[in-house]
């Protein structure tokens, strides 16, 4: 089946099909929360990597609120991008 991408094709480089991209936001002050021995940022990237095979991540101006329990938070966010 021909690509959407076949008249880009070039002899001076590839273009690699990555599959869908999914972007999701984390909390900064939830990617430092320690599961065991690491943090959820530590295993969060770890997971990207093995299963989906990389990622990209951005610190941004964007902030959000969430609720954890009965306490209310607020703070930036971390937006992570993979394609899969």
């Amino acid at each position: 089946m021909p690509s959407k991408w076949d008249e880009f094709k070039s002899k001076d480089y590839i273009i690699v099909d990555m599959g869908r991209s999914a972007i999701f936001y984390i909390p900064s002050l939830k990617l430092k929360t320690k599961i065991g021995r690491e943090t959820v940022e530590q295993n969060l990237e770890r997971f990207l990597k093995k299963h989906i095979g990389g990622f990209t991540y951005s610190s941004m101006n964007k902030f959000g609120f969430w609720i954890d329990g009965k306490q209310e938070f607020y703070d930036e966010c971390r937006e992570y991008e993979a394609s899969f």
